[in-house]
């Protein structure tokens, strides 16, 4: 017997829905940037009505610490696009038959959810990532035949219903961009950061066709899953920002990090941001801290100093300085809290 994962469903237009995530507080306390247009029970300032009718949210999201907390399961009637310009975002799909199945989204990757379809989002917690996302009204499930797009929409009836039937038939969801795609996603987000009183109307429907016009260019020649995911120098820097855990105790610098992947350092900061939405300095540092909450929870006996060496910290003081910043909690005082001090 399949098991039935309790999950959401998120109502924009029902009074006292439960959100989704509580961007307001978060974003006050400087774990993300985040900028939307939405309706409803959507997190983010209100589209006004008659202003892109049919979107229910469009936005981006800069995560920048791995210690928030993610979006359980849920799912809606809209159809929703995601696309991740940096970073990872670990994720789960449910199916119809109700298997589920986890990804972690990798930059360039766009995630094409549709209605009504069950996924999470973080492994609790989500990572830290750059995206933009979409959700689009179609009409279910009141319509359940055929979606029914936007009014604004410039794709023919035809293409509509060619579009509609190539999303709802795939058995792929995750899919690799090609160099179009990602800049109509970057230009969406370039105008959804300027725009606080939805004044961009009309180049974010310029947008938001083009980027239907492309996937269905793609999706009808079977072009979408050939994209490269990564060229060899992107690749050199995936593996050698990977293999950082094996190697905290060594004294980096920028310009040994980029010399020891055969990089130049304004090629590898760009790399860097692209592939974990920190610079190489800032991912080196929260690596260490990383390590530094592995060895606070499995190895009692170490000392401070010790874990401070051990993580590649220049010194203790400045081991417990970052890691306040970055916690909350002094590491003696994170090590306290946990269950085998009780």
């Amino acid at each position: 017997m399949k098991k039935t994962i309790p999950t959401l469903h998120f109502n924009y237009e029902q009074e006292g829905q439960e959100k989704l995530i509580n961007l307001e507080a978060i974003t006050s306390g400087g774990k993300l940037e985040s900028f939307s247009l939405s309706r409803g029970n959507f997190e983010g300032p209100q589209l006004p009505d008659g202003v892109l009718e049919g979107i229910l949210t469009i936005g981006c999201l800069s995560i920048l610490q791995n210690n928030l907390a993610g979006v359980d399961w849920f799912s809606n009637d809209a159809l929703g696009f995601l696309f991740l310009e940096s970073g990872e975002m670990p994720l789960y799909l449910q199916d119809g038959d109700q298997k589920v199945s986890e990804h972690l989204l990798k930059p360039g990757q766009l995630l094409i959810n549709r209605p009504s379809q069950p996924n999470k989002l973080g492994d609790p917690f989500f990572h830290i990532a750059k995206f933009t996302w979409i959700m689009i009204d179609v009409g279910y499930p009141v319509v359940t035949e055929r979606w029914r797009w936007p009014d604004w929409i410039v794709l023919s009836a035809k293409d509509q219903d060619e579009l509609t039937g190539l999303l709802r038939s795939s058995g792929q969801q995750i899919w690799p961009t090609d160099a179009e795609l990602r800049r109509i996603f970057h230009q969406l987000a370039v105008y959804i950061k300027s725009d606080t009183n939805a004044s961009s109307e009309s180049p974010l429907k310029v947008y938001i066709n083009e980027l239907l016009i492309r996937l269905l260019e793609l999706l009808r020649k079977g072009d979408m899953g050939r994209q490269t995911d990564f060229s060899p120098t992107l690749l050199s820097a995936n593996n050698f920002l990977q293999s950082l855990p094996r190697s905290l105790q060594d004294p980096w610098t920028l310009e040994s990090m980029a010399a020891a992947c055969g990089l130049g350092v304004t090629r590898f900061v760009y790399y860097c941001r692209q592939l974990t939405n920190m610079t190489p300095m800032q991912f080196l540092r929260n690596v260490r801290l990383q390590e530094a909450i592995r060895l606070l929870q499995t190895e009692p006996p170490l000392s401070i100093s010790d874990i401070a060496y051990k993580c590649g910290f220049s010194s203790s003081q400045y081991f417990a300085t970052t890691f306040r910043k970055h916690y909350g909690l002094t590491p003696q005082e994170w090590r306290a809290s946990l269950p085998f001090n009780d």
